[in-house]
Formats: structure tokens, C-alpha cells, sequence
């Protein structure tokens, strides 16, 4: 499902990291209100350095129907210009989603445009084998920001179970910074997206930017128990 055209965008709910060595992801909030996803996907084949592949746009992230954009084409230079006016009008920003959205918008024109599917029309590789998807966030606290951000997950993890999301598992690490380790498991990847979509969270996006410092997003398929 592609994004209306003419595209603007009047605000950056959230700008993820992959740990499959760089693939974004933005979501962001149009004038009618519309929560959309850009995500540029990473390509491993491209050299020993890997390039960013395909561009996918959709109006949910990480649904079967995301569509790609045409490397170098009318749609990718509409997206393009989006993004640059959306940069302008928030110069001054300097947090982390911000700053990955400008890697995203700087990377989207040396993309190698290669389809690797890795999230797109394959979500049975990122479920658990119920068909559930199973999702881990690293998540790096704004140091002094502890007890706010545990307060700003609470709030999360109440409109995640609204969605058919819930977390399995939360590991604290101690350090400068600290981080917390959530397993998170959603009935399915439109289950996801609807949590990711919902109007609620991205009232939170200050709230969020002021204890996260950074996240990163995996998505994966369960692995054996290793018990006997």
C-alpha cells in the first residue's frame, strides 16, 4: 500500500535501527493524521561493506502489502523531497531518531535497490512457530532517566496489549549508559503494526525521546529450548 501522493510529512514518530548490520526504519505522521513507514533495508550481497538495498513504503510498518520504490525514479525523488522539507522545518532536532532519519534520507539515493525480502513478504521467518512474532529491543537509557523510563514503558506495554503484544521478558544492564533488553512476542506482524500505529504511543514521542536514547529492533524466529 503506497503512501498518498503529493507526500508530506509533519512529524517523526520514531526512527529504528536493525542489528542486521544498518536497515532503517521511519514512521512518520502526515497532515491528515496518518501514521506511514518508510523502511530501507540493508544489503548484505552488495560488497564486503554493505550498501542499503530496496526502499519499501507503506501505511503500516511490516505488513505483507509494503510496496518498493523504483530506485531513481519520480516516486523515490516525491519521497525524497518529503523528507528534505520535513529536515528543514526541524533543523535544530538533534535526537537520535532525527539523526537516523537523516542517514536514512542521505543513504536512500546510493541505495543498490537489490529485493532481499528479508522482512517483506517473508514474515514467516521473523514468527515464532505459532506463527507469532517474536521481537527483541535494545533499548539505551538517557542517563539519570531510569525511573522515567520505566514509568513512559508502562504506559507502552498497556497499549501493546491492545494489540496482541505483550513483554515476555525485560533484562536490565547496568553501565553508562544503561540499557534493558525487551522480549516482546505479538500475535503477528499486522499486530505490530498497529501497536507501532497507534495514535496513543505517538502522543508519547516526547516522553520517549527524552529517557531512549537509542533502539535497536530484531526480529527473528524462535530457536530450540536446549533442554533435555
Amino acid at each position: 500500500m503506497p503512501l498518498p501522493s503529493p507526500l508530506h510529512f509533519t512529524e517523526l514518530l520514531a526512527c529504528d535501527v536493525f542489528r542486521d548490520g544498518g536497515s532503517l526504519e521511519a514512521t512518520l505522521c502526515t497532515p491528515s493524521g496518518d501514521v506511514l513507514s518508510l523502511a530501507l533495508e540493508i544489503d548484505r550481497g552488495s560488497s564486503e561493506t554493505p550498501r542499503h538495498g530496496n526502499l519499501y513504503e507503506c501505511a503500516l510498518a511490516f505488513v505483507k502489502d509494503a510496496t518498493p520504490v523504483p530506485l531513481g525514479g519520480e516516486r523515490e525523488r516525491a519521497i525524497l523531497d518529503a523528507l528534505d522539507d520535513l529536515l528543514r522545518r526541524t533543523e535544530a532536532a538533534t535526537s537520535a531518531p532525527y539523526e537516523r532519519l537523516r542517514h536514512l534520507r542521505a543513504e536512500v539515493p546510493r541505495r543498490t535497490g537489490a529485493m532481499n525480502s528479508r522482512y517483506r513478504g517473508a514474515p514467516e521467518n521473523r514468527s515464532y512457530s505459532d506463527g507469532t512474532l517474536a521481537v527483541v529491543a535494545i533499548l539505551t537509557i538517557v542517563p539519570g532517566r531510569l525511573e522515567a523510563f520505566r514509568a513512559y514503558e508502562r504506559q507502552a506495554a498497556t497499549i501493546m496489549t491492545k494489540h496482541g503484544g505483550v513483554i515476555e521478558r525485560a533484562v536490565y544492564v547496568p553501565g553508562e549508559p544503561a540499557r534493558e533488553v525487551h522480549v516482546i512476542r505479538f500475535s503477528g506482524a499486522e499486530a505490530f503494526a498497529t501497536y507501532r500505529a497507534d495514535a496513543t504511543l505517538a502522543s508519547l514521542a516526547t516522553l520517549r525521546d527524552s529517557v531512549i536514547a537509542t533502539t535497536e529492533v530484531l526480529l527473528g524466529e524462535s530457536g530450540p529450548s536446549y533442554r533435555e
